[in-house]
C-alpha cells in the first residue's frame, strides 16, 4: 500500500543519507591498515576510528584495528548509521502527520460549530425551507464524520511510524554512547607515539563527528 512504499522510500533516503558518513568510516580503516604509510599515520586513523565510534571500535585494540580484524565492527557501524538516519528520516515524516493532523483537528472544531447552526436553523424553521435546511445539516455531520475518519487514519500512520521510528532508535542507540566513558574504560596497548601536524593529511573530507 501507500504506507510500505513511503516506509521503503524511506529506508532509500536514510541509506542515501548514510553513505557519506560510512565511506568515511571505511576509508579510516583503510588508513589503519594501510602498511605503505608509517605507523603514526595508521595510530592517527585508529585513534579517530575509536574516538567517532566508541561503542564500537573503542574497546578494541590499537593492534586489533591495525591487523584488521575489524569487519564485525564496520558493518554494525555501517548499520548503525543506516538506522540513525531511517530514524530522523521518520521523525521528519511523523511531523508532517502531526502539522496535517492540527489542521484537522481545526476543520474538525469548525465542522461541529457548523452542525450547531445547521442544527439551530432547522429547529427554528418550519417552512417550505426546512427540507433544504436539513440537507444543509446532514452535509455538515457527513463532513465532520469525513474529518474524524481522517484523523483516525492519520492517527495509525503516525502510530506504524513511530513503531519503525523506535525500532530504528534502539539500532542506533550505540552511536549516543559516551566516548569518555568507553576511552577511560579502555586499556592501552602499548604506547602510542605522540604526532603532531598529521591529522588532515589522512582525515576523510565530510566526516561527521557523531560520538556524542
Amino acid at each position: 500500500d501507500a504506507q510500505k512504499k513511503a516506509l521503503s522510500d524511506l529506508g532509500a533516503e536514510a541509506a542515501k543519507s548514510a553513505g557519506s558518513e560510512i565511506a568515511s568510516m571505511k576509508a579510516l580503516v583503510s588508513v589503519s591498515q594501510d602498511e605503505t604509510l608509517s605507523r603514526e599515520k595508521r595510530l592517527i586513523a585508529v585513534k579517530q576510528l575509536q574516538d567517532t565510534f566508541p561503542a564500537y571500535f573503542g574497546n578494541l585494540s590499537k593492534e586489533k584495528i591495525l591487523n584488521g580484524d575489524v569487519s564485525l565492527a564496520v558493518d554494525d557501524v555501517s548499520r548503525a548509521l543506516i538506522a540513525r538516519a531511517r530514524a530522523s528520516a521518520i521523525a521528519g515524516k511523523l511531523g508532517e502527520l502531526a502539522g496535517k493532523r492540527l489542521e484537522l483537528e481545526e476543520k474538525r472544531e469548525q465542522a461541529i460549530l457548523d452542525i450547531k447552526e445547521a442544527q439551530k436553523k432547522s429547529d427554528a424553521d418550519s417552512s417550505v425551507y426546512a427540507a433544504g435546511l436539513r440537507f444543509n445539516l446532514k452535509a455538515a455531520v457527513d463532513s465532520y464524520k469525513s474529518i474524524v475518519e481522517e484523523i483516525k487514519s492519520l492517527d495509525s500512520q503516525s502510530k506504524k511510524y513511530s513503531e519503525r521510528e523506535n525500532t530504528a532508535t534502539k539500532d542506533s542507540i550505540l552511536l549516543l554512547k559516551e566516548k569518555a566513558k568507553v576511552l577511560k574504560e579502555q586499556k592501552p596497548i602499548g604506547s602510542t607515539p605522540q604526532v603532531s601536524g598529521l591529522g588532515s593529511a589522512i582525515t576523510p573530507v565530510g566526516l561527521a563527528e557523531t560520538g556524542g
